[in-house]
């Protein structure tokens, strides 16, 4: 460990992510010379972390700022082992019907850290897999950087807010959960949804 009192080693809690690749960290009992919470960002090019992670950093302190030097150690929380999911058979479930389902948070990463969130179907012809547009907000950095589509009778559909339908992405159908709604004509048009056929 180094012996200067301003190079040292402290566990720190993520506490924010402003952007994608960088979080916000708080020194874990660490205090400022005027007695305020000690914070810092890191780098996290591959989206590892996420608010209440805890990591171990090797930092040198000066009169504003606490700079890192290095990563010890990443302590991501463990995940739970049973994600909110009910087994259920295949439901109907036609082109432009919106339901929720549980998304990993990187396409990379099926069995990372994720989230539930709605989805617009685009097909559902197999049994183990559905081909849908998630929904974001449309503030949300993947919605601005994806260039997708905004729903214009989000209400309609079922949702509580305005949503932009990203990239389409396979789901397996036992992380489908509810359906909320339909999309309204208006929306099936602007996602190309031109009949609900089944082949």
């Amino acid at each position: 460990m180094p012996v200067d009192p301003d190079h040292r080693v402290v566990t720190a809690t993520v506490i924010g992510v402003p952007a994608p690749g960088t979080v916000v960290w708080r020194a874990d009992g660490e205090r400022t010379r005027d007695g305020s919470p000690v914070t810092g960002d890191l780098d996290d090019p591959d989206g590892a972390l996420r608010p209440g992670d805890h990591v171990v950093l090797e930092v040198v302190r000066d009169r504003f700022r606490w700079l890192v030097v290095e990563v010890v150690d990443r302590i991501p929380r463990p995940r739970s082992p049973a994600r909110p999911r009910r087994p259920h058979a295949h439901p109907a479930r036609p082109p432009g019907t919106v339901l929720i389902a549980w998304l990993p948070f990187t396409r990379d990463d099926d069995d990372g850290p994720g989230k539930h969130r709605p989805c617009v179907v685009l097909r559902s012809t197999d049994p183990n897999v559905i081909r849908a547009r998630p929904l974001y907000d449309p503030g949300s950095a993947v919605a601005r950087s994806s260039g997708g589509v905004q729903l214009q009778a989000w209400r309609t559909a079922g949702l509580d807010k305005a949503s932009v339908a990203v990239d389409p992405v396979e789901i397996p159908v036992a992380r489908c959960e509810q359906t909320l709604g339909h999309l309204a004509p208006v929306d099936l048009a602007g996602l190309g949804i031109t009949g609900r056929r089944r082949r």
